[in-house]
């Protein structure tokens, strides 16, 4: 269709059956009452940006607080200051002239060491950057009203923790409590279950190859060894947690192969992800320097050797636990200094802060570092400055952002990814819950919030999803959610996550995740009681305004039976667009009716496949052909000349939503996605009409420059296909 220097339309009506209001009767008017304000949160959301937003009313008190690494938000260059002061003013009075919170030189942009404020109503906070310094600036004034029934939470303890007095071990156990846990392998069944798996696994373990024929060094390559080294420190860990059960001698080995762990110096391939000096050889060349640890995973080894100083510390002599300290030391260090935090020192850019940091835009390897790191801290506290000043970090990290990829609502990656990544996050505040119960991480609202997203972003039985790397498969969409929602439901008291792991276990079962962690759940949480449906409250239509997503279901997202009668959509216009594990397909969504998912993008979504990442293969428009792109490091483009700053805040968002016990209805601007392909695309909104629970009416609306040559808009309807495209490249053939 071409553009004649006007508006287009296009209308397109997907349903299973036509049930609209007749002859104009009952006629609704939808009208400027959809429309959705703005909200500040959802500008340069790729940022670690100000929380809570301007005007906000809170359900906590205090509120989680975060703030942009840079006064401006934005930075002007890739060369981003390394390190930053902040300053975090509370006051009653718009003027500050007396000041409720004032704490001053913190090195991190989230704080939330804090004591409960001492009554409701308006609050005003500010943040000032270098402050007495020649480099000083402030932040804007924004105000916040805490809600008379907000949850009060006291988290100031947390500025001395005095892990000295608690002692070793603490984590998820301690001299207390030991002979409950162990009790619980038998008096619950669930536990029960777990323990009995932990010592089948660890008796399989103990006979394996490399146990019997421990590497004297992690140079060798893992290829050799016949294992991963994060494995072999996973496995072993599971070992060490069967000792602690069962006190069984033959599993007592496994101190003296993580103790040859602690010895071997940084840079073999059981190093943190990110250090190099390891060779590998490559085909027709000699050994080349790379980066080391041959999986994201390799910094999983340092929460692995950390849980075993902890629960063998009375087992050590002073020189094996120096051994211990000093590797847990250093791994560590270049975590906090090379990696999640700061950047790489050994770059070409020495002293400059990353932009992956968590700091910035965190990705993904940078939020699990984080995550693998905090039980370090724990296990580290007293032992070590590093320890000391990463604990402060990543605790106000935890619960200040709690997850990079979507602080407010959701995860921008979508079912897949999100879940995959959630579990360490779980697992971190589990741990963190053991040695803190006190802490009660779980008055977080975040948890909750996540949760209910995934419940509705991935119904229970849907096949595959458009949205993210790894959402072809039901496995991927699934599985790492039935890990996850065992510990949320635990964590939350909430029976609809724990009902949620029940019908998806109708599908398949999976393998635990962290089997010493899921084991003390019951200790250390009360057990959530199960529920009928008709006591579970889940709402059908979900609008995820500062996230971008909005999903419809005529059924209950929460029941696998559900899934089979029902119709729904899944659709994003996200404020934060495609990055990462996610793609170019602002606007894009996916339709599942009576148990079969009927549309599809992405392909393969597989990561690293270009295909995903591009419009043409989604649900969304084509503007002569050119799909939409976005910056990698949003919203800074790169020109020869240098950066410059994209003249929009956020890439898409929700701009109207309305409901009714006959209809939803919400609309996706996606304008601002094709400013870089199309910059002459002046608008394109989507606007989708949900009737009576089953069928969708699409409205394309879309204009060009007046100036500009007509343009033609094209859109590819993907469905998934019955049958695999095989593809002889030979003979050019494909059946």
């Amino acid at each position: 269709m071409t553009t004649e220097k006007k508006i287009i339309s296009l209308v397109c009506f997907l349903g299973v059956g036509l049930l609209g209001l007749s002859e104009g009767k009952n006629k609704v008017i939808i009208g400027s009452r959809s429309s959705l304000p703005d909200d500040e949160r959802e500008y340069y959301s790729r940022y670690v940006n100000f929380r809570p937003g301007n005007g906000q009313t809170v359900e906590l008190n205090p509120p989680r607080f975060s703030w942009a690494y840079l006064a401006d938000i934005v930075p002007e260059s890739d060369k981003v200051p390394l390190n930053q002061k902040f300053t975090l003013q509370i006051s009653k009075a718009e003027d500050f002239r007396e000041l409720e919170v004032d704490v001053q030189n913190v090195p991190y942009n989230f704080y939330n060491m804090l004591s409960p404020l001492p009554d409701a109503g308006t609050w005003f906070w500010r943040v000032g950057y270098n402050v007495g310094t020649g480099k000083e600036a402030w932040s804007d004034v924004r105000s916040f009203t805490i809600s008379p029934s907000a949850v009060s939470w006291d988290r100031s303890f947390l500025v001395e923790p005095n892990l000295a007095s608690i002692g070793h071990p603490r984590i998820l156990f301690n001299p207390d409590n030991i002979d409950e846990i162990r009790a619980l392998r038998l008096n619950h069944p669930e536990s029960a279950r777990i323990a009995e798996k932990i010592r089948v696994q660890a008796d399989q373990i103990i006979q394996k190859h490399w146990w019997k024929n421990f590497p004297e060094t992690d140079r060798i390559n893992p290829d050799d060894v016949g294992e991963l080294y994060s494995t072999i420190s996973e496995e072993m860990v599971l070992v060490a947690f069967a000792y602690v059960l069962f006190e069984d001698k033959k599993y007592f080995g496994c101190k003296e192969r993580f103790l040859t762990i602690a010895s071997w110096e940084r840079g073999g391939w059981s190093s943190p992800e990110g250090i190099t000096g390891i060779g590998l050889e490559i085909k027709g060349g000699p050994f080349e320097e790379r980066t080391t640890g041959a999986d994201e995973d390799a910094t999983k080894t340092s929460e692995h050797l950390a849980l075993f100083f902890d629960w063998f510390y009375h087992d050590l002599n002073r020189g094996e636990r120096e051994t211990v300290i000093k590797s847990l030391e250093w791994r560590l260090d270049h975590s906090v200094n090379n990696h999640h935090w700061r950047g790489n020192k050994n770059a070409d850019r020495p002293g400059v802060m990353s932009a992956s940091s968590i700091a910035l835009i965190s990705k993904s390897h940078q939020f699990e570092g984080t995550m693998d790191n905090l039980p370090v801290c724990l296990a580290l506290y007293e032992h070590s400055h590093i320890a000391r000043e990463a604990f402060e970090r990543g605790v106000n990290y935890l619960i200040g952002v709690t997850n990079g990829f979507g602080p407010q609502e959701a995860w921008n990656e979508g079912s897949g990814y999100g879940n995959s990544k959630m579990k360490w996050l779980l697992n971190a505040t589990i741990i963190f819950d053991s040695v803190f119960p006190e802490l009660q991480l779980a008055k977080n609202p975040y948890y909750r919030t996540i949760g209910d997203f995934f419940i509705h972003l991935a119904p229970v039985g849907l096949q595959h999803s458009s949205f993210g790397n790894g959402a072809i498969g039901q496995s991927r969409l699934h599985d790492n959610r039935i890990m996850n929602f065992r510990r949320l439901a635990y964590l939350t008291g909430d029976a609809k996550y724990l009902k949620n792991q029940q019908e998806s276990l109708k599908m398949f079962s999976v393998l635990d995740f962290r089997l010493w962690t899921e084991y003390v759940l019951p200790y250390y949480y009360e057990e959530p009681k199960e529920k009928k449906d008709s006591e579970i409250s889940i709402a059908n239509y979900r609008l995820s305004k500062l996230a971008g997503w909005v999903t419809a279901n005529s059924g209950n997202p929460n029941s696998y039976d559900d899934y089979q009668n029902s119709v729904g959509m899944l659709f994003h216009c996200r404020p934060r667009g495609g990055y990462s594990h996610s793609f170019f397909n602002e606007n894009a969504f996916d339709i599942h009716a009576f148990g079969e998912v009927i549309t599809h993008g992405g392909a393969s979504t597989a990561n690293k496949d270009a295909f995903a990442d591009q419009t043409m293969s989604h649900n969304s428009i084509l503007i002569d052909g050119k799909g939409q792109k976005q910056t990698l490091y949003f919203p800074l483009a790169r020109k020869k000349e240098g950066y410059r700053r994209l003249p929009f805040k956020r890439v898409g968002y929700i701009a109207a939503f309305d409901q009714s016990d006959d209809y939803v209805y919400w609309v996706g601007d996606a304008t601002n996605a094709y400013a870089e392909s199309a910059p002459y695309l002046k608008r394109f909104r989507r606007h989708v009409l949900f009737v009576k629970d089953s069928y969708f009416v699409l409205f394309d609306e879309l204009r060009t420059d007046p100036d500009h040559t007509p343009s033609t808009f094209t859109w590819l309807y993907h469905i998934y296909p019955d049958v695999e495209v095989e593809f002889d490249a030979k003979k050019f053939e494909y059946n």
